[in-house]
């Protein structure tokens, strides 16, 4: 058999086999924050700590809609306190909600944890990739090694569009003095430009706006 298109394979996974349990749960606004034009941070207060994963995601629904949105957690788990970072889409239902409405105090309703994308136990070293506000579930790994006080080697390569892209960059520079069990944990700013035969090209970032 010869293929003749792109092959998409699709797993679905429950929650269940990452020992997790689905469950419904309300949280409070707390903080919406602007880290740039293209990423929003919500910050929830949560009805109860919910067991997740780092890496997890839960899907929240717009209020005053039936439509959800699927966000990872960006905190570590077994907080009262939700942190998520959000890309801010033109137009996006829940972007415009959190930039134009969204008050602290406002309810929110989530469902979750869900995925297989988690954190897994073991002393190899971890090579992270994330771009834009995909940094999220990263940062809920990173906590969660601080916490374990893990001897891991980590290397975080977080790739964006422009410079202002860049967030949360005193929360990773607070990891490379904070994580002093990890052994030769680096993170490096990548920026991708749009180079003439259309192919994106690597640079490494070294200006912040």
């Amino acid at each position: 058999m010869v293929p003749t298109s792109d092959c998409v394979i699709d797993v679905p996974v429950a929650a269940a086999q990452c020992k997790t349990a689905l469950t419904n749960t309300g949280a409070q606004v707390r903080q919406v924050n602007l880290l740039s034009d293209t990423a929003i941070e919500l910050v929830v207060a949560l009805d109860e700590p919910l067991a997740f994963l780092p890496g997890q995601y839960v899907n929240i629904q717009v209020p005053g809609t039936l439509h959800v949105r699927a966000y990872s957690f960006s905190s570590q788990p077994g907080s009262l306190e939700g942190r998520f970072l959000i890309r801010n889409v033109p137009g996006g239902m829940m972007s415009q909600w959190l930039t134009q409405r969204a008050r602290p105090g406002d309810r929110l309703t989530l469902s979750g944890p869900m995925g297989s994308f988690y954190l897994r136990h073991g002393e190899r070293p971890l090579l992270m990739l994330a771009g834009g506000t995909g940094l999220a579930p990263l940062l809920s790994m990173l906590h969660t090694l601080q916490t374990q006080g893990s001897q891991r080697p980590v290397m975080l390569l977080y790739g964006v569009t422009r410079d202002c892209d860049l967030v949360k960059t005193d929360a990773l520079d607070t990891f490379i003095q904070q994580l002093t069990g990890i052994v030769g944990y680096r993170w490096w700013p990548m920026k991708t430009a749009l180079a003439r035969s259309a192919a994106l090209s690597p640079t490494i970032s070294t200006t912040r706006c």
